[in-house]
C-alpha cells in the first residue's frame, strides 16, 4: 500500500510513498508484546533500511545486550540470547535440568569476586544510538497512541535525528532509573496542551522514558525529572564508563 490519503510517514513526512512492512513501536526484540503500527504510518525505506540499523545498534548496545541476556526472553531466531566483547562474554544457557542460567567467562578473574557477587567493567555505552533509539521509540509511540502532536513540526530534529542525523549532531537523551517493573511495558505518560506527550518504555527492568517537549519547554521537565531521582544524561563528549553487578543468591529451600 501507499501513504497517498494520510500526511505521510510519521518519520521522512513523505505522501505516496511504499509501505508494506510492519513496524513496532520500539522494537519486537525488546519484548514481545510490542505493538505494532497500522500500515502506513511508517513506509518501508524508513522503516527496513534506516529504523532498523538504529534499533540493530541499540540492541546491541553493551549494558542492553547485558539485560536482554540476564532479563530477556528467546531472540527472533528462537536462541538464547548473549553478549561478547574482546575475550568476555554473558549468554543465557540452559543446565542439565533445563534451568536457564547466566555463564560468565572474563580474561581474568575478578578482583572483587566474593561469595556475595563481582562487578565487571562494560565498555562505554555509545550515547548517539540511545538517543537515536528514543528519538524512534517517542514518534512511534505518539503514532501508536493517536497523539495529535505526532506531525508536530516541533518533533522534526527528532524525526531526523531518528532516520539520518547530521555529522557531530547530537540530543541529549535519556532519563533512565532502574526499576522494579514488569519485564515488558509500554504507555504514555502525559501529553501536555501545547507539546508531545512523554512515551515510557519498560524492559529488563529498565525504563527508558523520552519527551518530545523541545528546549526551553523541556527545562521544568529536565528539573522535574532530576528531582525525582532520574539519572539525566545529555552529554556526547563525556561517555559514562558502564560496569554490571552480578549477585550470587542462595536457593530457598522451597526452590531446591
Amino acid at each position: 500500500m501507499t501513504l497517498t490519503g494520510m500526511r505521510g510517514c510519521i518519520f521522512c513526512l513523505r505522501l505516496g510513498a511504499v509501505s508494506n512492512s510492519v513496524a513496532h513501536v520500539g522494537s519486537q526484540s525488546l519484548f514481545e508484546d510490542a505493538p505494532k503500527l497500522p500500515l502506513g504510518w511508517e513506509c518501508d525505506e524508513c522503516n527496513k533500511k534506516k529504523l532498523s540499523k538504529v534499533e540493530r545498534k541499540f540492541l546491541n548496545d553493551s549494558l542492553i545486550s547485558v539485560l536482554r541476556v540476564i532479563e530477556g526472553g528467546l531472540t527472533k531466531k528462537g536462541k538464547l540470547p548473549s553478549v561478547r566483547w574482546k575475550r568476555s562474554s554473558v549468554q543465557a544457557v540452559y543446565d542439565s535440568n533445563h534451568r536457564r542460567i547466566i555463564q560468565i567467562r572474563l580474561p581474568r578473574r575478578p578482583s572483587d569476586l566474593t561469595a556475595e557477587g563481582f562487578t565487571i567493567d562494560l565498555p562505554p555505552e555509545a550515547p548517539v544510538v540511545v538517543s537515536r533509539f528514543l528519538c524512534k521509540l517517542l514518534v512511534e509511540g505518539l503514532a501508536f497512541f493517536g497523539s495529535r502532536y505526532v506531525y508536530d513540526r516541533r518533533l522534526d530534529a527528532a524525526r531526523r535525528y531518528a532516520i539520518e542525523p547530521c555529522v557531530g549532531q547530537f540530543i541529549p537523551y535519556a532519563f533512565r532509573q532502574t526499576t522494579a517493573a514488569v519485564r515488558g511495558g509500554f504507555r504514555k505518560l502525559w501529553e501536555e496542551e501545547d507539546g508531545p506527550a512523554t512515551v515510557v518504555l519498560l524492559a529488563f527492568g529498565v525504563e527508558f522514558l523520552t519527551s518530545g517537549l523541545p528546549m526551553p519547554e523541556a527545562k521544568a521537565f529536565v528539573i522535574e525529572a532530576e528531582n525525582s531521582g532520574w539519572s539525566v544524561r545529555s552529554s556526547v563528549l563525556a561517555p559514562k564508563r558502564q560496569s554490571f553487578r552480578f549477585n550470587f543468591r542462595r536457593p530457598t529451600l522451597a526452590s531446591q
